[in-house]
């Protein structure tokens, strides 16, 4: 195990037990053995977040989407001849966490995503120009995550959509954190909301309940930000 300056390893490095002079203060990240970093956001549940999402480097970038279940991003070419994945993927060969950076990591579960709501604090900003939600824990640490969309067919909506491990019971649906209240009528202006975890997006109510039900569908392509599951 060491350190790094930068959440890539692309900054100064430390070995772990080297003795350092420091003359200001100075923000480390863990490389468990590769070039994946982690917060400790002092959750009750001790759970690690990545600083960065899949396919991204920064913790501004955008990375790649995913469809539930799947391993290869969109965009490439998908080889694998998996089947019937269960209701929850998490740490399975169905997790795209697992799958592309290692055993040790996954994609969050509902739970997971549902304590980061309720212990940490969400400010809406922008990091190196890029808006997102800064996430802070208990402890003061924060990991940013970039608003970017989902794809469908092309990326939609400037909004916050990451997928979690959690699908409902026939695997139609998935379990995402937004932060975007639905607008099916043009009268009506699209609004972001703080954010929440649901396998639906929020939305206005009307007499029609079919056109109030816009959820979160697997076939849909979300960013990832994974988890520590175990350290190396």
């Amino acid at each position: 195990m060491g350190w790094n300056t930068e959440s890539d390893g692309s900054g100064t490095s430390y070995k772990e037990n080297q003795l350092v002079t420091i003359t200001e203060d100075i923000t480390l990240y863990a490389m468990w053995g590769s070039k994946y970093g982690y917060v400790d956001l002092g959750l009750p549940s001790g759970l690690l977040w990545a600083t960065c999402n899949i396919g991204s480097n920064r913790p501004e970038g955008p990375g790649h989407f995913f469809k539930w279940s799947k391993t290869t991003r969109i965009g490439v070419t998908d080889t694998t001849t998996l089947s019937s994945p269960p209701a929850v993927i998490y740490h399975t060969q169905y997790d795209a966490a697992t799958i592309n950076w290692g055993d040790n990591w996954a994609i969050p579960t509902k739970e997971h995503f549902t304590e980061l709501l309720e212990f940490a604090n969400w400010t809406y900003t922008t990091y190196n120009d890029v808006a997102g939600w800064k996430v802070s824990g208990p402890n003061g640490n924060s990991i940013f995550l970039p608003t970017i969309g989902y794809y469908n067919s092309t990326i939609s909506a400037d909004y916050l959509f990451y997928s979690s491990s959690t699908s409902n019971n026939s695997g139609e649906y998935v379990y995402c954190l937004c932060d975007y209240k639905y607008n099916a009528y043009a009268d009506v202006v699209h609004v972001r909301k703080y954010p929440y975890v649901d396998m639906e997006m929020d939305y206005y109510r009307t007499t029609n309940a079919a056109e109030n039900f816009r959820p979160f569908y697997t076939k849909d392509g979300y960013p990832i930000r994974p988890i520590l599951v175990e350290q190396e």
